[in-house]
């Protein structure tokens, strides 16, 4: 699943995000997993995107063991020097330059305002937006703010799994797929890009 996912984003993104954490285990973000369980699911959308892809490695945020997702509240936050000294630590361990690193913080739901902009603007300022307790701003409102990356986390992800949830209900209820819920099979066969594969099997196809 999160190798079609990436086929629909790449006309409309940048940079597909791996958003592993909400996706591969079905478990909350908790901290109950980590990216030694996660990385074969990162390996698939590697290969299925021609795009930059942004990995959560799960350890460039500040706060403190057991990590909370950012949309649940409840999260305890290190110091901005233990931050920065783990984000130094991953810039130090990178072995090629076009590998690039995101710090994140959550000090503007932890702290009072003078703090997080000390976490802020410690490590590199991001934003991530979008779903849950986040109200939403726009594109072009976050643009002018002087945000260069948003990261819509949740939009899809919840749109997703309300449309499984309906499919669900309507397999039960015996109702027909429609059309207007859905694609069709073409539309389904290009998105996983078949076209490319039938020239392979028939410019290698033997017969006996």
């Amino acid at each position: 699943e999160q190798g079609r996912s990436v086929r629909l984003e790449q006309p409309l993104a940048k940079v597909v995000l791996s958003s592993a954490k909400r996706t591969f285990d079905a478990y909350p973000d908790l901290d109950l997993t980590h990216f030694g369980e996660e990385r074969t699911g990162f390996y698939d959308i590697i290969a299925a995107s021609s795009l930059p892809v942004m990995i959560d490695a799960d350890d460039c945020y500040d706060q403190q063991a057991p990590k909370r997702c950012d949309h649940l509240k409840g999260k305890q936050l290190v110091s901005v020097n233990a931050m920065v000294s783990k984000i130094r630590a991953a810039l130090a361990a990178r072995s090629e330059s076009e590998f690039f690193i995101i710090a994140r913080t959550d000090a503007i739901e932890a702290y009072i305002l003078d703090e997080a902009l000390r976490h802020g603007t410690s490590p590199c300022v991001n934003i991530f937006e979008g779903g849950g307790h986040i109200p939403w701003v726009s594109p072009n409102e976050l643009y002018k703010m002087g945000f260069s990356m948003i990261l819509y986390l949740t939009i899809i992800l919840f749109r997703v799994t309300y449309a499984i949830e309906q499919a669900i209900r309507d397999l039960i209820g015996g109702k027909q797929l429609s059309l207007k819920d859905s694609v069709n099979f073409q539309i389904y066969e290009d998105i996983v890009g078949l076209s490319p594969w039938k020239e392979i099997e028939k410019k290698f196809h033997h017969e006996d």
